[in-house]
């Protein structure tokens, strides 16, 4: 038995075994055929599971070849000048072109941080490029160019003008009126007026400034065309007849409305022609705007009617509008003043209960009223409103005006004229009364007579706490209950603390030995006696000359005086010092300062100045401590008659009265020798140290500056 031939391909179908299909076998045979149908589908199956297994391993190996050249997802991208966009690989990025700036005339080229601009070349004789236009016929510029109109005005001018009218006439003469340069021959071209001075109005000169003329012929005589030097405008004037027909000079574009600055209407009509609800607009600096409306009248408009508008920078809300109804029919539109004194002038002609004049004392008709004006029976002048109650035998009346009530009443049977009516009242409001409860603002003088009152009126708070306002048998007082303390205003002017006197302000004095201890120094006096200490110590500081040496208490010097201490200080700043003793104790820097003389640790003696007791000395100078010499004769005697030289010793200090033995005797000869002595003396408790002084006090050493 064999097996089953394999094909490596792709069966589009298998095969069903058919009931009418025979038995037979072997490679071909048709019992086979669905198995080997079969069979090859599996090894094509196999075949590309085999190359796909394949593919997934190089794929893998590209895979993670690219992978290990993947940028990190934290890494950033930035846009760069003239770009926008950009950030980290976590997302998908877009870095696009930045918007443009505007180009002008004073662009460069340069980019910025999301956006660029460009350069343009500005128009030149030689250069094509931006130019900015002018409409100025007399401009100097050499950068602008001039606009169609004004190119028209200009071609107006000079069309049919021959040659002739374009020579140079020169200088028009000092005197010369500007109404004899007709448009003949010998005057037309171009003439020059250099001076100011000359261009006046008795010669007929359009303005009193230099400038050029055009004399040009004309149809119909001539004209003149004046240019002033300034560029302050063109005048132009024709010629009818001879030199006096000229007529008024016109300068060329005061009949239009410019685009800019003050300018005046003279005996005009503005007359703006517009189909749309919107005629005229007054535009602010932000960009916000008023706007004029008047309707569109046309065969179907619902009449006349303006508005004004006023909208936001840019048009694109209506902040709020004055709209003016339609006007037709004689209607009036006016001001709310005169139409409420219309209203009340119509009231008042056809108020039935309107009583103006009328008097009060007869009225007793049960009724509300209004009285305008004064009339009998009033209880002050004005307008009021009133009401009437009762009958003809008992009768009150109320009037009320700006928030006041008065009332009367009249019980006459029957009521014929003033006789009977009480007096008017004022009925007290809320203001006017003391209410015994609630918070209340009391204004004016209110007088208590009653004796509690008089007593004392007390004040009392929620937790308990009072406070009282009496009057004593001589003061006024305000009591705090807690502290029984009291303010007192004294009968005398006076002002206590529970009977301790407060000092006033016009218990102040300005006295500086004023003996007095109802009275309180003012910082006045304070000051002027402490100024005359000042100056008392300062007089006596500065009464010693200059270079003066004292000893002081203190540590530091006080004004007017420094330490002599041998520092080096300016010689511009302690002149008179410099001036005195220089550079005797030291040059300092040798230029701008010089040494104080140093007085610390010395006592002074006075200088010899050819005395002759310290002679030799020169004034400052210093000199160490010494011991005056001396001398002491000993003699000794003996027996045998011998001489005997004594060598006498200096004792420095000596604590006791006992001697050391004398060394032996030195023999000299037949008479004699010397003998050491020491002298039998007794001394104190030793103070021993290295100068010889005196018993001191340290103190610190000034010189007067």
């Amino acid at each position: 038995m064999a097996n089953l031939v394999e094909t490596n391909r792709w069966e589009a179908g298998i095969y069903q075994f058919e009931t009418s299909d025979p038995v037979m076998g072997g490679p071909n045979g048709i019992d086979n055929r669905p198995t080997r149908e079969l069979a090859n589908r599996t090894l094509w199956l196999k075949t590309e599971l085999a190359k796909a297994v394949q593919s997934i391993g190089n794929n893998k190996t590209a895979a993670d070849n690219a992978l290990a050249l993947k940028a990190d997802k934290a890494l950033v991208l930035t846009a760069g000048n003239g770009l926008s966009g950009g950030g980290s690989l976590q997302a998908n990025r877009t870095i696009t072109l930045g918007t443009p700036g505007t180009i002008t005339a004073a662009t460069t080229n340069s980019v910025q941080t999301a956006s660029h601009t460009h350069a343009i070349d500005k128009a030149s004789t030689t250069v094509a490029g931006v130019v900015k236009l002018n409409d100025t016929l007399a401009s100097q510029s050499q950068t602008e160019a001039l606009i169609a109109n004004a190119g028209r005005l200009l071609k107006n001018l000079i069309d049919g003008v021959s040659s002739d009218s374009f020579k140079l006439r020169g200088e028009i003469p000092a005197n010369r009126n500007l109404n004899d340069l007709t448009a003949t021959a010998a005057n037309t071209g171009v003439w020059v007026q250099s001076a100011n001075a000359r261009s006046t109005a008795a010669n007929n000169y359009p303005a009193q400034l230099a400038g050029t003329l055009f004399v040009l012929p004309a149809v119909a005589g001539g004209t003149q065309v004046y240019i002033p030097y300034n560029n302050s405008g063109i005048w132009t004037r024709t010629q009818t007849s001879g030199s006096s027909g000229w007529n008024a000079w016109a300068r060329l574009g005061d009949d239009k409305l410019g685009n800019s600055g003050n300018q005046t209407l003279a005996n005009g009509v503005l007359n703006i022609q517009r189909n749309a609800w919107e005629k005229l607009r007054f535009t602010n600096s932000d960009g916000s705007f008023w706007r004029l409306e008047t309707e569109p009248v046309g065969s179907n408009a619902d009449g006349a009617r303006f508005n004004l508008v006023f909208t936001g920078a840019g048009g694109a809300n209506e902040i709020g509008r004055v709209a003016f109804p339609r006007v037709a029919g004689g209607e009036t539109a006016a001001y709310q003043s005169w139409v409420q004194q219309f209203v009340n002038a119509q009231i008042a002609a056809s108020d039935p209960q309107n009583r103006t004049g009328v008097d009060l004392d007869t009225t007793v008709t049960p009724t509300f009223f209004r009285q305008a004006t004064a009339a009998a029976g009033l209880p002050t002048t004005g307008d009021y409103g009133g009401l009437v109650l009762g009958h003809a035998s008992d009768c009150t009346q109320i009037l009320a005006e700006a928030g006041r009530l008065w009332v009367r009443g009249n019980d006459n049977n029957p009521i014929t004229g003033a006789a009977g009516w009480s007096v008017w009242d004022r009925l007290a409001r809320e203001q006017d009364v003391m209410m015994l409860n609630g918070n209340q603002t009391v204004a004016g003088v209110k007088t208590f007579t009653s004796a509690p009152v008089m007593a004392g009126l007390t004040v009392n708070r929620s937790d308990g706490r009072t406070a009282a306002l009496g009057i004593g048998g001589s003061d006024t007082y305000l009591m705090n209950k807690t502290s029984n303390k009291t303010l007192q205003l004294k009968d005398n002017g006076s002002l206590e603390y529970s009977n301790d006197k407060i000092m006033l302000y016009s218990d102040r004095s300005d006295a500086v030995n004023l003996n007095d201890t109802a009275k309180l120094a003012t910082s006045r006096a304070v000051k002027t006696a402490y100024d005359k200490a000042v100056a008392a110590e300062n007089a006596a500081l500065q009464a010693a000359p200059s270079g003066a040496i004292m000893y002081y208490e203190g540590d530091t010097a006080p004004p007017g005086w420094l330490k002599a201490n041998g520092a080096a200080v300016s010689r511009k700043t302690y002149a008179k010092l410099f001036a005195i003793f220089g550079t005797r104790y030291g040059a300092g820097n040798g230029t701008t300062t010089f040494n104080l003389p140093d007085r610390r640790g010395e006592f002074l003696r006075g200088w010899d100045d050819g005395r002759g007791v310290d002679a030799g000395r020169a004034l400052g100078s210093a000199q160490a401590d010494a011991f005056q010499g001396h001398a002491r004769n000993l003699k000794r005697s003996e027996s045998n008659a011998r001489m005997h030289g004594l060598n006498y010793h200096q004792v420095v200090a000596m604590n006791s009265s006992d001697m050391s033995p004398a060394p032996a005797v030195v023999d000299q000869g037949d008479n004699w020798h010397t003998h050491d002595y020491l002298p039998h003396l007794n001394y104190g408790t030793p103070r021993v140290a290295a100068e010889t002084r005196p018993r001191n006090i340290a103190l610190l050493a000034i010189i007067k500056i």
